[in-house]
């Protein structure tokens, strides 16, 4: 993996947003670099007091390097795998990802605390039968980062081992069910895509107490519960069982099973809501990927896209199979270095805030990147190259001599690296005239009539 595709941080103060426990660990020392605020507050540690210590040393008291770690030595990519943490009695979910961070080649690992499921999976050993069923679906679930794959994969493998007629997952949204995920025997119908939320009414009041709902028999709730027998019949379900998912601490929604076997269906409580601990938890961590990896491109002061993001789309799109027409400008703020010197930093970054709120009264803030400093390039498709002009020119405009600009436009992406090279050539010949124009006895060329 090449430099310029690897996250890059300098200010970690980003992820103290998260509640999960996040490190910064150094691959090649195990250097404890950086704990975010839930971690220091768990460790009770402030930075004086960890960093530069071995990872091992402080987060589980050993001597030598954890046997069971999959993040050491990492390089490119993403591991991830269970660990128990004695310190604290507690089973953690471990995501481990490789970047560079103020001058090291660091791994960030975020910590998600399972021990619940563990728990939970550990009384699942005296039932044998469902024991095997348990680990397989687990397994599946954490075999890949596609977590909507895995999901589909894992409500397969549960549905026919457990002789179901369907295996579900429904998420709650508003005041609406919605069948996000369905796995359904032969000849089997699939559930509505859409219900109400109200009629699982009495299925809430047991999630609220992280209960799972069991009906072994659906002839059993007919009198106090007609309409949802009537709702099930219609559906061909003669018993069923369901457990909350909690994202959180909130009901998400709820996994389920149709019609397995009824002397076996007593059996499933503790297997079905372990499964659900294991989903939910899959969800906040897929959740807090997703995070770590749009925080990855985005630039934090703001809000555009940031130079990860600019390799990783000029790649994208000079790979692109489909073939559309691209323009590229180059804008790069003139007199930053005399703003910073003589009105101090925070005068300069407002410099930047401000042009790269100019460039987006244009542009789509995911066209825009800001490559360096006081740098940012626009890369935008899906327009003619008339509409492109037009935008560019009345930019040139509004920042008038504030910045330089150039631009470059190609009849395909392919081109789209050629067009950097143009777009950031013609930038600077804007700014050698900037420049020019400034010494005694010049005047400052006017950025549109340069453009037209």
């Amino acid at each position: 993996m090449g430099r310029s595709l690897v996250p890059e941080y300098q200010d970690p103060g980003l992820f103290d947003v998260l509640e999960e426990r996040i490190f910064i660990i150094d691959v090649h020392t195990f250097a404890l670099l950086f704990m975010n605020r839930v971690a220091r507050h768990k460790f009770h540690l402030e930075p004086k007091d960890y960093q530069g210590r071995k990872c091992y040393e402080v987060l589980r008291r050993r001597d030598t390097p954890c046997m069971d770690c999959g993040g050491a030595g990492i390089r490119n990519g993403t591991c991830r795998w269970n660990t128990y943490n004695p310190i604290f009695n507690e089973y953690h979910q471990l995501t481990d990802t490789f970047i560079h961070y103020q001058g090291h080649e660091a791994r960030v690992e975020m910590a998600v605390d399972i021990t619940q499921q563990m728990q939970q999976s550990q009384e699942l050993i005296t039932a044998l039968a469902l024991e095997t069923v348990m680990t397989e679906a687990v397994r599946i679930l954490y075999a890949s980062l596609d977590l909507p794959q895995a999901i589909r994969e894992m409500l397969r493998y549960i549905g026919n081992h457990l002789m179901a007629d369907r295996a579900f997952i429904f998420e709650i949204q508003g005041h609406s069910l919605y069948n996000r995920f369905e796995w359904c025997g032969v000849d089997v119908a699939p559930k509505p895509a859409v219900l109400p939320l109200d009629l699982i009414g009495r299925w809430m009041e047991e999630f609220k107490k992280n209960r799972v709902v069991c009906v072994p028999d659906i002839a059993v709730v007919s009198k106090l519960y007609p309409e949802e027998q009537q709702k099930m019949q219609d559906q061909k379900v003669y018993n069923y069982i369901v457990a909350p998912l909690l994202v959180h601490e909130k009901i998400a929604g709820f996994i389920g099973l149709d019609n397995p076997p009824p002397d076996r269906i007593k059996n499933l409580d503790s297997m079905l809501m372990t499964l659900a601990y294991f989903v939910s938890a899959s969800m906040v961590a897929a959740e807090n990927r997703s995070l770590l990896e749009a925080l990855s491109y985005s630039d934090v002061m703001t809000g555009v896209a940031n130079r990860n993001a600019f390799a990783r789309d000029l790649a994208q799109g000079h790979a692109a199979d489909h073939l559309q027409p691209v323009g590229v400008a180059y804008i790069d703020l003139n007199g930053l270095k005399r703003v910073n010197d003589s009105q101090g930093h925070r005068a300069g970054d407002q410099m930047i805030v401000s042009l790269a709120e100019t460039i987006a009264r244009f542009f789509r803030k995911k066209e825009i990147y800001r490559t360096g400093g006081d740098e940012f390039v626009v890369i935008c498709s899906g327009i003619t190259r008339a509409k492109f002009m037009d935008r560019v020119i009345r930019l040139a405009e509004v920042i008038h001599c504030n910045a330089s600009v150039g631009f470059d436009w190609r009849d395909s992406n392919r081109d789209i690296q050629k067009a950097v090279i143009a777009a950031d050539a013609a930038m600077y010949e804007q700014k050698k005239k900037y420049y020019m124009a400034e010494r005694p006895g010049g005047a400052v060329a006017d950025a549109a009539d340069t453009l037209s």
